[in-house]
């Protein structure tokens, strides 16, 4: 069944939660793995599902780092606050690879996302951030991406693959790169006060309006 692991206040530790050993389930009914942290959550070891789908549900009032593989067959990925009302209270990075299948991935952060392994999902992709979202590593599988929060969005990996963007983002000026080797098509979006500037070698059209601010396409 559905596993919880969380920390709590005034226990005498740091409030940490860290993977250090693999963790591999292989029930045969759908399941669920939540993680609260009172601070940060630290995945130091690989997760993964074999037979059946696994949400991974990631709640910290600081940092989540994912430095190992997480596969979970067509379970969703979410990241939240402790208490599951907001986005969690630093920063998202990951240099592991993150596989989700069919299922979506949700990235809530006040703080900045670092992407530097390889996200695949032909789901959808959530960027939600106050800070920066910076990529090192490709989004593929063919997914869509929803775009919002306040932070710049510098998505500029030549390898990515998504292909339907939705962009809602009001009365912000920060601007959004993204670079995809498919074709893209823009989803009705509301940009703030923004440029967002679409990247690659990959076809652009628009099958949606939108609201406020500039685009620009660039095909360098």
């Amino acid at each position: 069944g559905a596993v919880t692991i969380q920390t709590a206040s005034g226990s005498g530790g740091n409030g940490d939660i860290t993977i250090a050993g693999a963790i591999v389930y292989s029930g045969g009914t759908d399941s669920s793995l939540t993680l609260m942290a009172e601070r940060d959550i630290n995945i130091n070891a690989p997760i993964t599902s074999t037979l059946s789908n696994l949400d991974i549900n990631l709640r910290a009032n600081r940092a989540v780092t994912i430095g190992a593989s997480v596969t979970t067959l067509n379970g969703a990925i979410s990241t939240s606050n402790y208490g599951n009302t907001g986005r969690i209270g630093g920063n998202f990075s990951n240099t592991g690879t993150i596989s989700t299948g069919v299922a979506n991935i949700s990235l809530n952060v006040t703080g900045n996302i670092s992407i530097n392994g390889t996200i695949t999902t032909s789901g959808t992709v959530e960027i939600n951030a106050v800070g920066l979202t910076q990529q090192n590593a490709s989004l593929v599988g063919g997914g869509s991406l929803l775009v919002g929060g306040t932070g710049q969005v510098l998505l500029t990996d030549g390898s990515n693959d998504f292909g339907l963007v939705g962009i809602s983002r009001t009365g912000t000026a920060s601007n959004v790169a993204l670079t995809t080797s498919s074709t893209l098509n823009l989803l009705a979006s509301t940009f703030g006060t923004g440029t967002v500037f679409l990247l690659g070698d990959g076809g652009f059209s628009q099958g949606g309006a939108r609201v406020d601010g500039p685009t620009q396409k660039d095909t360098r």
